[in-house]
């Protein structure tokens, strides 16, 4: 393989099509990872034009690679951890999705919350 070629293939596991790149984040949107055959989801909430990524235990980050390596416990590139989900059907919004899909809602004393952001 040569040098050109190992730059440009995408790490084991994952294809170049699931990488996220900082332009494709969004606040509200919900990412998701699959590591250690456990799924993990993180919350990007935005606040004085910032975001901000949260996972459901309420731990509020301020890249998506620190909310990595709080999943795996060791440095992560967060833009190739996570993941965007698929885009729901029109008109479904993605947090009903995501609880019609059995995932856990982030629930009591929510991110929002701790960032002054109104729920």
């Amino acid at each position: 393989m040569s040098s050109l070629e190992r730059l440009t293939t995408p790490p084991m596991g994952k294809d170049e099509s699931m990488a996220t790149t900082k332009e494709q984040i969004r606040a509200g949107q919900t990412l998701v990872a699959k590591y250690k055959k456990q799924q993990h989801t993180c919350e990007v909430v935005e606040h004085d034009e910032r975001l901000y990524f949260v996972l459901p235990k309420g731990r509020v980050f301020k890249s998506p690679s620190a909310a990595g390596k709080a999943v795996t416990g060791t440095a992560t590139n967060g833009y190739r951890f996570w993941s965007i989900p698929e885009q729901p059907p029109a008109g479904q919004p993605a947090r009903q999705q995501a609880a019609q899909a059995g995932q856990r809602q982030i629930s009591g004393r929510t991110p929002k919350a701790k960032l002054g952001l109104p729920s």
